[in-house]
């Protein structure tokens, strides 16, 4: 059986995944920005992001 991970080393582990996933998020919305003020729908954004509408919705508001 292996070792349980460290207790500090897991938590270091999970903020820097949880930063990740926030980078990645504020990356997908700066370009949802860009192609809305580029004339694109909620729905086109969605089609190219992989995103559901709803979720553009709430991203760009």
């Amino acid at each position: 059986m292996t070792d349980p991970i460290p207790a500090d080393r897991r938590a270091r582990m999970v903020e820097r995944s949880r930063a990740t996933r926030q980078r990645v998020r504020d990356k997908a919305i700066a370009l949802m920005r860009v192609m809305r003020d580029g004339g694109a729908t909620n729905q086109v954004i969605a089609d190219l992001t992989g995103y559901s509408p709803t979720t553009v919705k709430r991203y760009l508001r």
